[in-house]
């Protein structure tokens, strides 16, 4: 999971994406939107698609959040990762 804990206004929606600088090195970063007024940490979901090992260390940029703005949003997030702290694990 995110060291960092994000925290969206319900008019802001985010995209993630690999750094290039790992993406360079076969990690493929799967899905990767927050939700507009999602609070918590973010759980990463990397693969490492080359041929080197590959170790993370803590506090490593590793990916990036694009903010993009959500016009006439009807409702923020609300589901169970709401809050989330460390790896949340799905049912």
């Amino acid at each position: 999971a995110s060291i960092e804990r994000v925290e969206l206004p319900e008019d802001l929606a985010g995209t993630l994406r690999c750094r290039s600088s790992f993406a360079r090195r076969g990690v493929i970063l799967g899905g990767g939107f927050v939700d507009p007024g999602f609070r918590g940490h973010l759980t990463l979901c990397l693969t490492n698609a080359g041929r080197e090992e590959i170790r993370i260390q803590e506090g490593e940029r590793v990916v990036q959040i694009v903010l993009h703005e959500v016009l006439n949003a009807d409702r923020a997030y609300a589901g169970r990762y709401q809050d989330s702290v460390g790896v949340v694990h799905t049912r």
